[in-house]
């Protein structure tokens, strides 16, 4: 409720934002409701949700790719240090932004790390289990050195979706053109933007998805290329780069909230796997080792 009436009041808000015609919230039942545009007959997901999990039709046409992107990208853009970050609107880094919100965050991951390890046993891989535990060891001077100046200094924050899956947008159905939109506006706030890059990039992809035609890389490019020409100027690609390694150390870790939480198995090991090699291939363990 409380987004679509922000964005109703936003009239220079890019349009990504799927038109909505009224909304409410009754706080004494809990009910709400919102009205959205029917955009059935000219929309569609760049991919379902089940496509996504089942990674084989994980990839979007290259045309849909590049439109989410761009969405993406002109979202970040418009709220790129905005001045309502310094109000309450939205929250803000609301796992890292304080010392108290970071340690509750972590020892909240390390319970769900023994409770999925004392679910696995021997069967899970003694690699990923070493892995996983140098992860956990640094990540407070990882916090300290790379995430609490961000928030001190409200720098190159910007509003996330939180939960950027392809599901999430709406693309146009060949052979319309419009706007493409994103969906499910449950949990934004203000953070780092390369959550929602990795989120989108890295969860489902394998790696062969991620090098084919240099995906990855090109998704990534096209990104930063958006940012700047909707007026991000001081962020160069190095800052990018190191963005993308803090989403992915974030999102490594979601798989081991899931199997502890009780998703099944076949949903987050091969999300693990996909999380795991793009963290190796983007050497994401330097950032949290070069301390």
């Amino acid at each position: 409720m409380k987004f679509y009436t922000l964005i109703a009041s936003l009239p220079d808000h890019p349009g990504i934002i799927v038109p909505c015609y009224a909304a409410a919230y009754d706080k004494t039942s809990g009910d709400s409701y919102l009205l959205l545009l029917d955009l059935s007959a000219t929309h569609r997901p760049p991919r379902t949700r089940a496509q996504q999990i089942g990674l084989v039709e994980g990839v979007p046409s290259a045309a849909d790719l590049a439109a989410v992107t761009e969405a993406l990208a002109r979202l970040h853009a418009y709220w790129w240090e905005h001045p309502l970050l310094e109000t309450d609107i939205f929250d803000v880094g609301y796992w890292s932004r304080t010392r108290e919100r970071f340690e509750a965050y972590l020892q909240r991951r390390t319970a769900s790390w023994q409770r999925l390890m004392a679910q696995e046993g021997d069967a899970f891989p003694a690699d990923l289990r070493a892995l996983y535990e140098r992860v956990l060891a640094r990540l407070p001077q990882y916090w300290e050195r790379y995430v609490e100046p961000r928030f001190r200094d409200r720098q190159r924050l910007t509003l996330i979706h939180g939960d950027s899956y392809f599901a999430n947008f709406l693309c146009p159905k060949p052979p319309a053109s419009g706007p493409t939109y994103i969906l499910d506006w449950q949990s934004p706030g203000f953070d780092i933007g390369g959550y929602d890059l990795a989120n989108l990039c890295a969860p489902f992809w394998t790696p062969e998805q991620r090098h084919e035609d240099q995906r990855e890389v090109t998704t990534l490019r096209r990104y930063h290329a958006a940012l700047q020409a909707h007026g991000v100027n001081d962020y160069a690609w190095e800052n990018l780069v190191t963005d993308y390694q803090i989403g992915l150390i974030f999102w490594l870790l979601m798989p081991v909230q899931d199997g502890a939480d009780g998703s099944h198995k076949d949903y987050w090991w091969p999300k693990m796997q996909c999380l795991v090699a793009a963290f190796r291939d983007w050497r994401c363990e330097e950032l949290l080792t070069t301390l």
